[in-house]
């Protein structure tokens, strides 16, 4: 499920992604993750808006930001974007549910 949502964010630019079918609470957990990420790195952009670095009329120094770890049922879930230009470039997962059920969820969507 983490590399699509992974692949989701980066596509979707914000966190209005899609859960991953049988993967419902870590996507949700992803998704929480992702907002926090996406709320740091705009609140660190100043304006917090896309079109500040498009108005400052250069290229934007691309930046990487951790979201807050989110609990789900499974275990914690946490993001780090890296954005550049007001766009998500790179997304990956720095905790995701291990062991158990988790590791049988994510057989069963692989």
């Amino acid at each position: 499920a983490v590399p699509k949502l992974n692949q989701a964010a980066v596509a979707a630019g914000t966190a209005d992604i899609d859960a991953v079918s049988g993967a419902t609470y870590t996507s949700a957990g992803y998704k929480q993750s992702l907002q926090s990420a996406l709320d740091k790195a705009n609140a660190s952009a100043g304006s917090g808006s896309g079109a500040a670095a498009e108005d400052s009329g250069g290229a934007q120094a691309a930046k990487t930001v951790t979201g807050t770890a989110a609990q789900t049922q499974y275990g914690a879930v946490q993001v780090r974007i890296t954005v550049a230009g007001g766009k998500i470039t790179k997304a990956e997962t720095v905790q995701a549910p291990k062991g158990g059920q988790s590791d049988q969820i994510t057989a069963n969507a692989v």
